[in-house]
């Protein structure tokens, strides 16, 4: 009897530390990055066109330019997300690769290229990785929308 209580609670202890999945409403709102002359803004929300969709927007501000924007949709795609970059202005890998909200995974379906959203409750980043290496789109705090 006591062994079973002793499993018993190392498997609750275990389900308790265990953390849960981040979802993409973890960076729902505005974020804003100042790099010098720079200023970046990133806004997510749900996608009104595609149930269970997630909508970005990256826009880069810079002195005596027209702004530059790239648009993102994050969508659900099996177990998982795939991120797809809508428009031009901005560099961006393929079309549509695997997303995650999180810390990415290298996987032999997305042959070392992915992007992950990393939120955290006061700071958002976007990841483009490619055979282990890093681009980071965006890296701000957060911030009020307009």
């Amino acid at each position: 009897m006591m062994v079973r209580s002793l499993v018993s609670l190392l498997l609750l202890t275990g389900c308790a530390t265990a953390s849960a999945p981040i979802s993409p409403e973890a960076a729902r709102g505005c974020w804003i990055e100042r790099r010098g002359d720079e200023t970046l803004t990133m806004r997510w929300f749900p996608d009104r066109r595609q149930t269970g969709a997630w909508h970005g927007d990256l826009m880069r501000y810079t002195p005596n330019e027209e702004p530059l924007h790239q648009g993102f949709r994050l969508e659900p795609a099996g177990a998982g997300w795939r991120m797809c970059p809508l428009d031009d202005g901005m560099p961006h890998g393929p079309p549509c690769r695997d997303g995650f909200i999180g810390a990415g995974v290298e996987t032999e379906e997305n042959g070392g290229e992915w992007l992950a959203l990393v939120p955290t409750p006061t700071r958002l980043r976007l990841e483009h990785w490619v055979s282990g290496m890093e681009t980071v789109f965006f890296d701000g705090a957060r911030d009020g929308c307009d």
